[in-house]
């Protein structure tokens, strides 16, 4: 696809960053660098992941493209909240990030809604 904005969506982790903090012996089960291989081989711009309850809530490939672990266990208890939201700019770089939303941004037509 042509996009702004290449995002590459895992269920599994592709960098052992943001697996850190799960009992080492399960590594292998969170995870695999061979989705990190396949960033590097279709450049994205960041990577969302799951599966890593324990892990940490980000980290960054070799060539430093951001990877965000979205775990929702390990989103509620490191935020207390159950999404992340990441704004980009229209140049394809990181603008800011807001963990959390205040009560008037979130539309009345999604409350309640789990994250992805």
């Amino acid at each position: 696809m042509r996009t702004t904005h290449r995002i590459a969506l895992t269920h599994f982790a592709p960098i052992e960053a943001t697996i850190v903090g799960e009992r080492p012996e399960i590594y292998p089960y969170l995870g695999t660098s061979r989705l990190e291989d396949a960033m590097q081989h279709y450049p994205v711009h960041m990577a969302f992941h799951g599966h890593a309850h324990g892990g940490a809530l980000e980290g960054r490939t070799s060539k430093g493209t951001p990877v965000y672990n979205v775990a929702l266990p390990l989103l509620l208890r490191m935020t207390k909240q159950p999404f992340r939201i990441i704004e980009l700019t229209s140049d394809n770089q990181q603008a800011r990030e807001e963990v959390g939303m205040r009560a008037r941004d979130v539309d009345p037509g999604h409350e309640g809604m789990m994250p992805a």
